[in-house]
């Protein structure tokens, strides 16, 4: 009887090592006595386990549980309930906020792409949202990292204490470069001791502050000045430069102070363009060909003249390219409102080529009180 239980213990506790053999020896399984229900199902399992081992010798081989106690001679019971292995949670490890860390709100001044004059002075604003754990303080500086200082202070002190979620506005006085292009500069905050940081998810990013220098337009062609080098015309034929004031064939001429609508008095030249005193006539001036370059604009304020007050007309800004057709740039109804319009067409579609500007004018039915009027028609660049 020990003999055959140590068999049983065998196979039952060793099963991997079983498995690798071939089957045990018919001499070594145990054969149980008559009437020992113990022997029979120890008998029972030992077959059982040779089953599994035959049905495994093409596929993973099951590994009996391995129990720590010392073995058993009660045979399993199938209907006892398994008792249910605990499930332990992760432990997760409380997050660590850094104590000092900033998120940028928003812009307040000057946001990015700005433009300034040479020498310039303006003021940033950034607001700023302490993000950190710790206080800052009037110890905490802001301080130039990179970039373009644009004549700013390299550091300067906050004016006050921000709580960890509280917002501040922090500002620094700036002044644009001379050169024209545009210029970037960083910067960050400084704690007591001596710590750099800035924005992003680890708060170590700097915040910024984006501007465009540019130059002062200079007029490189003026209408007004050559006004004469154009050839006017109506549809009746050409018309003599300068003209004559009441013509009702239509006239053109340069006026130094000129009253627009609403008495507006200006001390800088236009052009009178009156056209014909016929329902829906038309006054043109086509002048001479002008290279234009990438950037220029047609500029001018436009306007009835004073106590004008039938006046009702198109005014228009045509061009041709050599001797091709005529081409609308830009139009716009004009009538007495007591107002006026400042105009300005990009013309960087015709850089490059040899433009002839028109400035047209065309009655809207009936000619009375027509008196189209532009101040300093000019191309800038």
């Amino acid at each position: 009887m020990r003999k055959d239980l140590r068999c049983l213990l065998t196979v039952g506790l060793a099963g991997a090592a079983v498995s690798l053999a071939c089957a045990l020896p018919a001499g070594l399984v145990p054969q149980p006595a008559v009437g020992n229900t113990a022997g029979t199902a120890a008998a029972h399992t030992v077959e059982s386990v040779m089953t599994e081992i035959a049905a495994a010798a093409t596929g993973p081989i099951p590994l009996p549980p391995i129990s720590t106690e010392g073995p058993s001679l009660t045979p399993p019971n199938p209907s006892a309930a398994t008792t249910p292995v605990p499930t332990l949670s992760p432990t997760v490890a409380p997050t660590t906020i850094p104590c000092n860390r900033a998120t940028l709100v928003s812009d307040v001044t000057v946001p990015d792409g700005s433009e300034f004059r040479p020498g310039a002075d303006f003021t940033k604003t950034w607001r700023l949202r302490n993000n950190g754990s710790c206080t800052w303080t009037r110890d905490y500086d802001l301080l130039f990292d990179s970039g373009d200082r644009m004549s700013g202070a390299k550091s300067q002190p906050l004016l006050g204490e921000v709580r960890p979620g509280e917002t501040v506005d922090i500002s620094v006085d700036l002044e644009a470069p001379e050169g024209k292009g545009e210029y970037r500069g960083y910067w960050k905050l400084q704690s007591l001791g001596g710590q750099l940081f800035g924005i992003g998810d680890q708060g170590t990013k700097p915040f910024w502050v984006g501007i465009r220098v540019s130059l002062p337009d200079k007029v490189v062609y003026s209408l007004v000045e050559n006004y004469c080098d154009a050839d006017w015309s109506t549809a009746s034929g050409d018309l003599p430069c300068p003209g004559e004031a009441g013509s009702p064939d239509g006239f053109v001429l340069r006026v130094e102070e000129a009253v627009m609508e609403g008495g507006r008095r200006e001390n800088e030249p236009g052009l009178w363009t009156n056209p014909p005193a016929i329902e829906d006539g038309r006054i043109r001036g086509e002048f001479p060909a002008f290279k234009v370059e990438q950037g220029d604009a047609f500029r001018a304020v436009i306007s009835c003249l004073d106590d004008s007050e039938q006046c009702s007309m198109k005014m228009k800004l045509e061009y041709r390219i050599g001797d091709g057709s005529v081409k609308t740039l830009d139009e716009w109804n004009e009538e007495y409102d007591d107002e006026f319009r400042s105009v300005d067409t990009d013309l960087s579609d015709l850089a490059g080529k040899k433009v002839k500007f028109i400035l047209t004018v065309q009655t809207r039915g009936d000619f009375e009180d027509d008196t189209a009027f532009w101040l300093m028609p000019r191309i800038m660049r």
